[in-house]
Parts: C-alpha cells; structure tokens; sequence
C-alpha cells in the first residue's frame, strides 16, 4: 500500500448505504488508488470505474490480481480486510453508489476439516462453468459444476494435514478471457 500511496494525495472519501467505506488518492498524471472495506460482513458488489481500463487489485497480503473494467466497474469482495485497486483516471471521482456485482456468493461455504469437503455457489446473470476460473491455496483442490441457469457450486477440498486456520478461495469471472472480477471466499479450517 505504500509504494501505491506514497506519490498521491487524498482526492475524496465515500461511506456507502451498505456500510462500505472507500478512499481515493490521486497523484498529478491521474494514476489512482482506492481503497474500499465493509467493517461488519463480507459482501459483493461492483465497483464503478473508467470503462476499459485495466485494473490492479491488491490484497492486504500484497497478493495481486489484474481486472479489466470492461462494463465500467468491477466486482470485488470486501470485507473488514481493505483492498486496494489502482488505475488511472484524471477526473473521475468515487462512485455514487456501488453496483450489483456481476457474479455473487449464493450459498457459503461450511467450516472444513483435514481431508474434507466444503460446498458453496456463486451466481450471477452469464455466470457458467466456462466464465469462472477457481484459485486456492496450495495442496487444496476445488472442482466447478453447473448447478442451474447462472449458477455453480464449487468444491473445496482441504489437504490430509494443514497447520491453516482459513483457505482463502478466488473466483474470477471471465469475460472473452478477460478477468472482470474476483471474489474472495474464506473457508474456516477447524483444528483437532
């Protein structure tokens, strides 16, 4: 975060209806930082940028993922944990208000244990087996099906020994091969 801040200043700060905080710095040649969390759950929504640019999300472990704000926005998870997306843009402030996201969790994941199994969903309007792409940690396997008309289930299963409290799982929608947008799905790990 701050390598990303240290040449901005501060341009604008938003609290959203859903409790969503979010923060923009700007530096003279319009490349900008924002930073967004939701102190009391995790939620989905959409994230209103400059159409067609690309987008880096950075997570506060320093974790990156680049998004293309294809349809003007992006969707993201937030939660209590901050994240930061950088992009550039000379005059556009924050958002208004935060968009319905693309694709959602539809049903969360249940606590897992060693060697088990953990089932949640996602949906969303075009969301398919072949828009998503499923990333967890290393030793964990995931497996993708289509459950319904924009909706899939995901599988999560956790590795035979695992000092993990949580397996942090992304979901990236796909949009003609381009990621449009990354949730962050935490799987609680419980320890014998």
């Amino acid at each position: 975060m701050l390598n990303g801040i240290c040449d901005k200043k501060f341009a604008e700060e938003k609290h959203y209806a859903n409790g969503a905080q979010a923060y923009l710095f700007r530096n003279a040649e319009g490349e900008c930082l924002q930073v967004l969390w939701l102190d009391d759950r995790r939620e989905d929504v959409s994230v209103p940028l400059p159409a067609g640019q690309e987008v880096e999300l950075i997570y506060l472990d320093g974790s990156r993922t680049t998004l293309n704000s294809v349809t003007g926005a992006v969707t993201v998870s937030l939660s209590e944990e901050p994240l930061l997306l950088l992009y550039d843009d000379e005059s556009q402030g924050l958002a208004s208000e935060l968009g319905d996201p693309a694709v959602a969790l539809a049903k969360a994941p249940e606590d897992i244990e060693a060697a088990g199994t953990s089932i949640f969903s996602v949906n969303g309007p075009a969301v398919t087996v072949e828009s998503l792409r499923v990333g967890c940690p290393p030793l964990w396997k995931t497996t993708l099906r289509q459950q319904d008309d924009g909706v899939c289930e995901v599988a999560v299963q956790a590795p035979g020994s695992t000092p993990a409290r949580e397996g942090r799982i992304s979901v990236q929608l796909l949009s003609d091969g381009t990621v449009v947008g990354e949730l962050t799905v935490p799987v609680d790990v419980v320890q014998d």
